[in-house]
């Protein structure tokens, strides 16, 4: 039986046949999985995993034919994402008032994950970290979906809701910036 492409599997699901939903899970659970755990725990990251299906699920009727899929399950991913955080910031800092803690050191602590991809190529491991570590988020996601996920510059742009010249600069200032490190 030959692979049915992810606009096939959507108008089949948009037809009423719901089971398919399982394949496009499966097709990118993994990728959108990693994408999450560049900025959350493993748990963390299995939650917005699921809040990110569950949004596409609800929203599939909105989806626009002119995008690659992969790039429209991204955007979802990316803003589920940066809400989780927003919502985190909020929590974390009720709790630094209430604990009478700092709040940079307890948001370090609530939020200072990162997870090695690439535990063969040691020179891989330090470049994500030192950006992790060194670049602004926007900067660290750009280069992400740029390296890492092989998306164009326009579908950065679109995932990210940035014009392609800001994703552009995203990507021109994260590399200047870790030139210095390697």
């Amino acid at each position: 039986m030959p692979v049915r492409s992810d606009h096939e599997l959507i108008e089949a699901i948009l037809q009423g046949d719901s089971a398919i939903f399982e394949e496009i899970v499966r097709r990118y659970e993994s990728s959108l999985y990693y994408f999450l755990l560049r900025r959350h725990s493993p748990e963390d990251a299995n939650d917005l995993l699921q809040e990110t299906f569950l949004e596409a699920w609800k929203s599939l009727k909105n989806y626009n034919l002119q995008w690659k899929f992969s790039t429209w399950l991204f955007a979802i991913s990316y803003h589920t994402s940066a809400g989780f955080f927003r919502k985190k910031k909020r929590d974390v800092m009720v709790r630094a008032h209430r604990d009478g803690k700092i709040l940079d050191q307890v948001a370090v602590q609530e939020e200072g994950y990162f997870v090695e991809l690439s535990e063969t190529k040691d020179i891989m491991e330090n470049v994500w970290e030192t950006a992790h570590e060194v670049l602004p988020e926007s900067q660290v996601m750009a280069l992400w979906l740029f390296y890492v996920e092989e998306k164009s510059i326009r579908e950065i742009s679109h995932i990210m809701q940035r014009s392609e010249v800001g994703v552009k600069i995203l990507l021109f200032r994260g590399r200047k910036k870790l030139r210095r490190y390697f």
